[in-house]
């Protein structure tokens, strides 16, 4: 889960976190059937943008869970939603 999750990659074609962890997990096929991400930005432009950049990753379609990207500001309500969700470490 990153809830400060950027655009996908930098200015300079770099990949960010979210990327580099999806590209890792789909290397590694026991990594694929297990991983489950959430990734967020509360910026619009930056959740398009690296949904975009996911949907590009060749052999992505082999995670068993799609990776999900939400446009959420960070609040009270994440907390209580946490609050209300047993998540694994």
């Amino acid at each position: 889960m990153d809830l400060f999750a950027g655009p996908g990659k930098y200015k300079d074609d770099t990949p960010s976190t979210p990327v580099i962890v999806l590209q890792t997990a789909i290397k590694d096929p026991r990594l694929r059937q297990m991983l489950v991400t959430v990734f967020n930005d509360k910026r619009l432009d930056f959740a398009r943008s690296l949904q975009e950049t996911i949907n590009s990753i060749p052999g992505i379609e082999t995670l068993k869970y799609k990776p999900r990207v939400e446009n959420e500001e960070i609040g009270q309500a994440i907390v209580e939603s946490f609050q209300k969700t047993r998540l694994i470490p």
